[in-house]
């Protein structure tokens, strides 16, 4: 399923000069950003890492060119036992940032995002790209609790002292 998934254009990237980035500065950025990052395997033309950050696990798949150019990113979270209808899982997709979220296998929902590797590689533009995976990752899981806010989701924000301090009065 990733394969199909995050390699459909490999050959085409493989034609830009600057359509690579470097394995290893991927993996650091990842380490900087997650709790826990190891490899979990290889396939052909893939190399999958699992990642653990705060309770939610989900793979980072680099589809590579060579032994260590990326020439595409992928992310997979899978969510089973929970009750979710297609029609929040639309309502869902219409909040999330870089990612789609389906239901497949019965009701195991699929969250799924990807990149290509395009210009030099800037930790600090792919450090954007993981936040926006991780706020994706937010949203899910405020779908999936059936909380009635996204404030509810949001551990920090059932922190009375949080919600003092971030609080905005209209004038």
């Amino acid at each position: 399923m990733i394969g199909k998934f995050f390699g459909g254009n490999r050959a085409s990237m493989a034609d830009q000069a600057s359509g690579t980035w470097p394995l290893g500065q991927i993996v650091s950025a990842l380490s900087r950003q997650f709790e826990t990052v190891e490899p979990i395997g290889e396939d052909e033309g893939f190399v999958v890492y699992g990642v653990s950050d705060r309770g939610i696990n989900f793979i980072v798949a680099l589809v590579t060119e060579s032994r260590n150019k990326v020439t595409e990113i992928g992310f997979l979270a899978r969510f089973v036992g929970f009750s979710i209808t297609e029609l929040a899982v639309e309502q869902m997709n219409r909040n999330l940032h870089i990612s789609v979220a389906g239901l497949e296998e019965g009701d195991d929902l699929y969250l799924l995002a990807g990149i290509d590797a395009v210009g030099a590689f800037s930790e600090e533009m792919f450090g954007l790209i993981l936040e926006a995976w991780r706020r994706d990752l937010m949203m899910v899981l405020h779908f999936l609790s059936g909380r009635p806010s996204l404030a509810a989701a949001f551990p920090a924000a059932r922190f009375d002292e949080a919600r003092r301090f971030a609080t905005n009065a209209a004038p």
